[in-house]
């Protein structure tokens, strides 16, 4: 609206109000200078979704080839399954190959020799851990916490997959009242709030 602005600036200057040389070069720089930022934005805004649909063409190429079925194929929740591609927070391809933080396997393979009667999975995403873990130690029962919905919502629907839904209660929000007198194997991935004070 460029041509437009200097129109009625015209109009103005008319009336009698003077729109000094400083102010007038200051008024051109900003507009051109917020047309390019705003086309730069835009650019960015187009490359960074044109890198995510192809990183998406490719996670989905790699996934009908080496996981058609959606199921881990390595580490400690090795045939954990997928009810679907999606995955919260984290790609999905290194989950179904079974590399997905692969420095905690031996630790996983260490606590799988006890017996826990309670898992609390606190930023659960999508149920990797909490629905992995179900499967892990069979009489245990799951508690589930994650705060986005849709997430939730996939939990129950890998809980429902793999069988272990009537062991998985799923929350949102977790407190710390909910965690007082509780003997658990506690999960806690919340994106480093576990540091804050009300953890």
């Amino acid at each position: 609206f460029e041509d437009e602005f200097w129109l009625y600036a015209k109009q103005v200057q008319q009336e009698g109000f003077v729109i000094s040389k400083p102010r007038e070069r200051w008024y051109k720089t900003l507009m051109l200078t917020r047309f390019r930022r705003a086309r730069r934005e835009v650019k960015r805004k187009q490359k960074q979704q044109q890198v995510l649909a192809e990183r998406a063409r490719w996670e989905n190429d790699f996934i009908a080839r080496r996981c058609p079925d959606l199921r881990v194929v390595h580490g400690p929740f090795q045939g954990l399954q997928y009810p679907r591609i999606y995955s919260h927070g984290s790609t999905l391809v290194p989950k179904l190959l079974g590399t997905y933080e692969a420095e905690l396997h031996e630790i996983f393979e260490l606590f799988s020799k006890r017996d826990y009667r309670l898992l609390i999975d606190i930023g659960a995403a999508e149920g990797y851990y909490a629905i992995g873990a179900a499967r892990l130690w069979p009489d245990a029962k799951v508690v589930a916490y994650e705060l986005v919905r849709s997430a939730r919502q996939a939990v129950d629907e890998m809980a429902e997959c793999n069988g272990v839904r009537d062991r998985v209660d799923i929350q949102a929000e977790c407190i710390y009242g909910d965690l007082r007198d509780q003997r658990a194997l506690i999960i806690c991935d919340i994106e480093g709030a576990e540091q804050s004070d009300h953890c």
